[in-house]
C-alpha cells in the first residue's frame, strides 16, 4: 500500500519524466537549433559558394584569355614580324595586311564577350599613347597597388550597377617571355626600360553580371530552408504528438493506479474506507506507528436492512446504505475513522478523548439516529442498528482479535433485540466458545443419527380421525440428554445448518409416512432461510421420489414472516412447490403479520391457527371473535384450517361451532415415533 501511495506521489511530481521523454525533448531541441542553424547558415553559405563559383568563373576566363594571348604573340604576332607579311596594329579593322597587337586582341574579345554581360580590361598607370583610354578607376588602382606587393594576390568587388549584381576580379597581367620583354624594353614609350620577366605591367580585370547566379542560388537555398523547415516541423509535430500521447497515457496509468489505489482503501459505493484499511490503520496503531491514536473500535450492523432490500430493490437498498454512511460520518468526530465492512455492516475507529460514559451516551443517540426514517425515492424507510463495542489495548492486543471481540458484542446486542448495544466482556467469550460447541455437536448429530422424529396428529374435527401428521425434530444428546427445538433450532439457522437439517426432516419424515400408512398426510415446516434457496424445490422432489410417498400426501408449513418479503423470489419458489402438487400451509397464523393480499398472491392452501387464540377461547370475547373471522376468512378463500394447541374439551367444542375442519393438540395426542401413534378416532369428546 504505501508503495502504491510513494509511486504515485512521484507520477504527480513528474508526469513527463523517463528516459524515453528526455530522449524525445533532446531530439526536439536539436530539431528547432539544428533548423535555426540551418536556416540561419545554408543561404549564406550557398551564396558565398555562388561568390566563390563566380570569382572562379572570372579567373578561368582571365585565365583562358592569357593563354589565348600568350598563343596569339608566341604564334601569330611573332610569325607575322618575322615574315613582315602583317602588321601588328591598333586600328586593324578593315586593314587586310595588320593584324591586331595582343593587348588590342583582348579588347576586341571583351567587345564580343560584352554580348553576354561579360568585360574584359586591360588597365596601367603608365601614359603609354595607345592606351590613354584606358584610365585605371579607383578599384583598378587599389588593385595595382596591392600587386605590386604581392603579384599573384587575387582582388575581386561586387557591386550594384544600375540595379544588377556584378562581379569584378582583378589579376596581375605579368611578363612572362623574354620576348615580351624584349619588345617592352626597346619601346619607345615604354615607361622603362628595364623589364624582366615576372614584372607586373598591367591589372588585367573581368568585370561580370552575376544575378542569375545569384538567383539561381537564392532558389536552391529556399528550397532547401523549406524542406528543412519542413521536416524540422514534421519531426517536431511527430515528438509532440508522440509526447503528448505518452502524456495522456501517463496520466491515464497515473488516474488507473490512482482509481485502483483508491479502491484498494475505500468502498465503491459509499466513498467510506473498507474493511482492508480499516484493518491497516488498527495494525499501526497496535504497532504504535499510527500518527493518530484511537482508543475503541465500533461495530454497526443494520436492523430490518435485508426486508428493505428485499421488497424495494437493491437499487433502493444502496441508495439507503449511501445515506446511512453520512449519518455515519455526520455523527462521527473529525479523528474518527468510519468504514463499510461490507453488506449492511459499518464500523466507525474512534479516537480520544472521551470517557465510557459520554461514548455511552453517543452511542444512544446514534441509535436514535438511525432509527429515523430515512426518505429514499419517496418511501419513508425505517430500520435501526446493533452496535459492537470493544477497546484498543483494553479488550485485544492486536487487530484480529479486536474484531472477534467487537463481532462478540455485536452479537450479544442483537441477540437481546434491537436497537441495542454492548460492550465486549470476558464472558462473551466463554458464550462464544459454547455455541461453537453447539454448532459442532448439530453437525455430528447429523452424522452420527442423533436427531429423530416424533410426530403430532392431525385430526379431523368431525370424526377424529388423523387426517395428517405433524413431523417435530427432536435431538437425544449422549450427554445433555433430550435437546428442546427452542434450544438448537436458532442455532442451526443462524449457523446455515439448518438447510442440511431440514432436507434430512424432509426425507425421513417423507419415508416414515410412506410406510406406516397410504391414508396418512405428513405436514413438515420449511424454515425461512430454506426458502431462500433454490435448493428447496429440488429437495422436496428427491425426497418424494426416494420415498415414493405421494405429492398431495405432503404438506410444508411456513411462517407469515415469510410472505411479509413479498418478493418475485418466494412467490416463484412457492409456485414450483405447488406444482410438485404439494401443498402449503401457514403456521401460526394471526400472530401479527397477517395480511388478506397475500393470501390472494402466495398459493396457500391452509392455516394453522396460532395457539395463542386457542388458548383464550373461552375466556376473552375477543379470541372468539377472532378465530371466528379467520375461519370465516379460510373458508371464503376456500382454504382449509388447522386449530394448533388445543388442550380442553371447551375448546373443542367451540372451534367445532366456529367450523373449524381439524384439531391439533395434547388435549387428544402428544407427539411420539411414529409407531407409537393410535390412528383410531378420538375417543374424547367435548362435553
Amino acid at each position: 500500500m504505501s508503495y502504491a501511495k510513494n509511486f504515485l506521489q512521484f507520477e504527480k511530481r513528474s508526469e513527463l519524466s523517463g528516459p524515453f521523454p528526455a530522449f524525445a525533448l533532446c531530439v526536439l531541441l536539436l530539431l528547432i537549433v539544428g533548423s535555426a542553424v540551418i536556416v540561419w547558415f545554408v543561404p549564406q553559405a550557398m551564396q558565398r559558394a555562388a561568390l566563390e563559383s563566380a570569382l572562379k568563373g572570372n579567373i578561368d576566363i582571365i585565365n583562358q584569355v592569357k593563354l589565348m594571348r600568350g598563343y596569339y604573340t608566341e604564334q601569330v604576332v611573332s610569325r607575322a614580324l618575322a615574315t613582315k607579311t602583317l602588321t601588328p596594329s591598333m586600328d586593324h579593322v578593315g586593314k587586310p595586311d595588320e593584324i591586331p597587337l595582343p593587348a588590342t586582341l583582348v579588347k576586341d574579345l571583351s567587345d564580343l564577350m560584352a554580348k553576354h554581360e561579360t568585360q574584359l580590361s586591360l588597365t596601367s598607370p603608365y601614359p603609354w599613347p595607345q592606351r590613354a583610354d584606358r584610365k585605371m578607376d579607383a578599384f583598378e588602382s587599389a588593385s595595382w597597388a596591392i600587386f605590386q606587393r604581392n603579384p599573384d594576390q587575387i582582388v575581386s568587388e561586387r557591386n550594384v550597377v544600375d540595379g544588377r549584381t556584378v562581379l569584378r576580379v582583378a589579376v596581375s597581367d605579368r611578363l612572362t617571355s623574354q620576348a615580351c620583354v624584349d619588345c617592352h624594353n626597346s619601346e619607345a614609350q615604354s615607361a622603362k626600360t628595364d623589364w624582366k620577366i615576372g614584372d607586373v605591367r598591367a591589372v588585367f580585370q573581368v568585370t561580370r553580371v552575376i544575378d542569375d547566379e545569384l538567383a539561381s542560388v537564392q532558389r536552391g537555398s529556399r528550397i532547401i530552408v523549406f524542406g528543412v523547415l519542413a521536416g524540422a516541423g514534421i519531426g517536431s509535430c511527430a515528438i509532440l504528438i508522440m509526447l503528448a500521447i505518452f502524456a495522456r497515457r501517463t496520466r491515464d496509468r497515473r488516474a488507473a493506479d490512482h482509481n485502483a489505489y483508491y479502491l484498494a482503501e475505500h468502498d465503491v459505493l459509499t466513498g467510506l474506507k473498507n474493511r482492508s484499511k480499516l484493518r491497516e490503520v488498527l495494525d499501526r496503531t497496535f504497532a504504535g506507528s499510527e500518527k493518530q491514536d484511537y482508543a475503541a473500535l465500533l461495530m454497526i450492523d443494520l436492523d430490518g436492512f435485508k426486508p428493505v432490500n428485499d421488497t424495494h430493490g437493491h437499487a433502493t437498498g444502496d441508495q439507503l446504505l449511501v445515506t446511512v454512511a453520512e449519518r455515519l460520518k455526520s455523527w462521527a468526530g473529525p479523528n474518527d475513522i468510519v468504514a463499510r465492512m461490507g453488506g449492511d455492516e459499518f464500523a466507525i475507529i474512534k479516537a480520544p478523548p472521551f470517557s465510557v460514559e459520554n461514548l455511552d451516551a453517543e452511542i444512544g443517540r446514534l441509535c436514535t439516529h438511525l432509527e429515523m426514517p430515512f426518505e429514499i425515492d419517496g418511501n419513508n424507510l425505517q430500520i435501526g442498528a446493533s452496535i459492537g463495542v470493544a477497546f484498543l489495548h483494553q479488550d485485544a492486543q492486536n487487530t484480529s482479535d479486536l474484531f472477534i471481540a467487537t463481532d462478540l458484542a455485536l452479537y450479544s446486542a442483537k441477540s437481546e433485540g434491537k436497537g441495542r448495544w454492548r460492550h465486549f466482556c470476558p464472558e462473551m467469550t466463554a458464550t462464544a466458545l459454547r455455541r461453537m460447541q453447539y454448532e459442532a455437536d448439530i453437525k455430528t448429530a447429523l452424522t452420527e443419527n442423533q436427531l429423530h422424529l416424533h410426530y403430532q396428529p392431525i385430526r379431523n374435527a368431525e370424526t377424529g380421525e388423523v387426517v395428517k401428521l405433524e413431523a417435530l425434530l427432536r435431538w437425544q444428546h449422549p450427554r445433555r440428554g433430550s435437546v428442546p427445538p427452542s434450544e438448537f433450532i436458532p442455532v442451526a439457522e443462524e449457523t446455515g445448518l439448518i438447510e442440511a437439517i431440514g432436507g434430512w426432516v424432509l426425507r425421513r419424515a417423507c419415508h416414515e409416512v410412506a410406510a406406516y400408512s397410504d391414508n396418512v398426510r405428513v405436514a413438515v415446516n420449511l424454515s425461512t432461510r430454506q426458502l431462500t434457496s433454490e435448493k428447496v424445490v429440488e429437495t422436496l422432489a428427491a425426497a418424494l421420489k426416494e420415498s415414493q410417498l405421494a405429492p398431495h400426501r405432503l404438506e410444508v408449513e411456513i411462517t407469515e414472516s415469510v410472505m411479509l418479503k413479498n418478493d418475485h423470489r418466494t412467490l416463484h419458489l412457492l409456485n414450483e412447490i405447488r406444482r410438485l402438487g404439494v401443498d402449503i400451509s401457514i403456521d401460526d397464523f394471526g400472530t401479527g403479520y397477517s395480511c388478506l393480499s397475500y393470501l390472494q398472491t402466495y398459493p396457500i392452501t391452509g392455516l394453522k391457527i396460532d395457539r395463542s387464540f386457542v388458548d383464550s377461547l373461552g375466556r376473552t370475547g375477543s379470541a372468539t371473535a377472532i378465530v371466528g373471522a379467520i375461519i370465516s376468512l379460510a373458508a371464503a378463500l376456500k382454504l382449509k384450517t388447522v386449530a394448533e394447541g388445543v388442550e380442553t374439551a371447551m375448546q373443542v367444542k367451540e372451534l367445532r361451532q366456529l367450523g373449524c375442519m381439524a384439531f391439533q393438540g395434547f388435549y387428544f395426542d402428544r407427539p411420539k415415533p411414529i409407531g407409537q401413534i393410535d390412528m383410531h378416532p378420538a375417543a374424547k369428546e367435548a362435553s
